[in-house]
């Protein structure tokens, strides 16, 4: 069973470190399962699903069908942005393209600290 995410108070967060191993990576591999033997990418809607999973906004559907939650595209697309398809026009990203877009979003989503604060924490003055 994979591990749902919390639900954070205000200014709380989970470490990167925590969120990839704990939220992320399982996910991963539940949907690198269902991909055909060989892929090597994900498609934008794979990855959006993907980041609606590790962060716990999952699309659900009530008993009338009416669908809710899910992340909407315009707050998605600017963090896909970032990253440069495998190839030009074409609708594949690199796993770890996707990773770092869902990072992105959690960093944005302040899920996770920046990776600033998170050097700043772990920095040892000698």
């Amino acid at each position: 069973m994979v591990e749902p995410i919390p639900r954070l108070e205000p200014g709380q967060q989970i470490a990167e470190d925590t969120f990839i191993t704990t939220f992320l990576n399982p996910k991963f591999e539940v949907m690198k399962s269902t991909l055909p033997a060989g892929t090597a990418f994900l498609t934008k809607i794979q990855v959006l699903s993907l980041l609606e999973l590790a962060t716990g906004r999952e699309k659900k559907k009530d008993g009338a069908g009416v669908e809710s939650g899910g992340i909407k595209e315009e707050q998605f697309v600017p963090f896909l942005n970032q990253v440069a398809p495998m190839e030009p026009g074409a609708d594949k990203y690199s796993f770890a393209d996707a990773f770092d877009v869902i990072l992105l979003f959690c960093i944005d989503e302040k899920i996770i600290p920046t990776r600033l604060q998170t050097a700043l924490t772990a920095y040892v003055d000698e």
